[in-house]
């Protein structure tokens, strides 16, 4: 969807599926948002895209996040939800830093 334009459209689309998430289902959000389907298979096979998810993956690995949602304010991974007044207080603290 980045190679079309459309990576936050089609990412916030998928945050919106309830259920399960698989090919068929991102491929139906893909087609209602009116992707070009044969570019995004072509593009899904792509090197750069290989690249960019192992890069992805092996950064997740060294902070030990396993799942979503995971967020890095400053030097400190929050796996998992947590409030708007954490979020604002770490942020607070990062800056502090």
């Amino acid at each position: 969807a980045e190679q079309q334009g459309r990576y936050e459209d089609f990412h916030f689309a998928l945050m919106e599926v309830s259920g399960e998430l698989n090919e068929t289902t991102i491929m139906a959000v893909a087609e209602g948002l009116g992707l070009d389907m044969h570019k995004l298979q072509v593009d899904m096979e792509s090197s750069d895209i290989d690249t960019a998810i192992r890069r992805n993956y092996s950064l997740a690995e060294a902070l030990d996040i396993g799942g979503t949602p995971a967020f890095v304010i400053g030097t400190q991974v929050f796996p998992g939800a947590i409030s708007m007044e954490d979020i604002r207080e770490a942020i607070t603290n990062a800056r502090a830093s």
